[in-house]
């Protein structure tokens, strides 16, 4: 069984990785491409809800349009999630790093890639109602069931076993990094949360530098 690195090294790794020139452009291109889309989006239903005003309940005619265009918001996020772990199996793995052949490539895993996390969601939400102790467990379980969908394209129940298989012997190794991971990401949120109007941005452009850690952990268990 593989000796795992500290959580320092995975971190100071990840680091690198963004970091690196060609990755970073990368990654701030496709975090780019979908907050524009995002925006567009998010003006559109606004502006619906705008002419809808207070008086939306009696407004039938309001209500469709406007529940319809947050259907495709939430299209979008799911879309842009599964792209961000695409993108970060490529640029840790040293594949192409297109945009384009990321974005079709996430597009056709996305539906799956919802129902794997939705999948998992669930059943952390239904260990933390049992005592919070089996969600913890559970989420350390199913942890890597994301990465594996994406990078295997695997249906949900297969997902889900094969992130527990790995887990296998190794929970408490596991929990301990994933909690000085998670650490590192409080911290960054917090201090971009008190960045007036770029901080909510600048979450969004990290957002990869906070998933390699967990990937490079998932390959070395691989």
């Amino acid at each position: 069984m593989k000796k795992l690195s500290s959580p320092a090294l995975y971190i100071k790794e990840a680091f690198e990785i963004y970091f690196e020139k060609k990755n970073l452009i990368y990654f701030l291109k496709l975090a780019l491409l979908f907050l524009a889309l995002s925006i567009a989006m998010s003006i559109f239903s606004f502006v619906l809800a705008t002419g809808a005003g207070s008086n939306a309940v009696r407004q039938p005619a309001f209500i469709l349009p406007l529940v319809a265009s947050a259907i495709p918001l939430a299209v979008v996020g799911i879309w842009f999630q599964a792209a961000t772990y695409e993108a970060v199996i490529r640029a840790v793995d040293g594949r192409g790093l297109t945009v384009k052949e990321t974005l079709l490539t996430a597009w056709k895993k996305a539906w799956c890639f919802f129902l794997v996390s939705l999948a998992r969601g669930l059943i952390m939400a239904l260990g933390f109602v049992l005592l919070i102790i089996p969600g913890i467990i559970f989420g350390v379980w199913f942890s890597f069931s994301l990465f594996i969908q994406i990078s295997k394209g695997t249906s949900v129940r297969e997902s889900l076993a094969k992130s527990r298989s790995l887990t296998k012997g190794r929970f408490w190794p596991i929990l301990g990094r994933f909690s000085v991971f998670l650490l590192i990401y409080v911290l960054i949120q917090m201090v971009s949360a008190n960045i007036p109007y770029i901080g909510p941005v600048f979450a969004i452009f990290m957002g990869p530098f906070f998933l390699i850690p967990f990937y490079l952990l998932y390959k070395d268990l691989s």
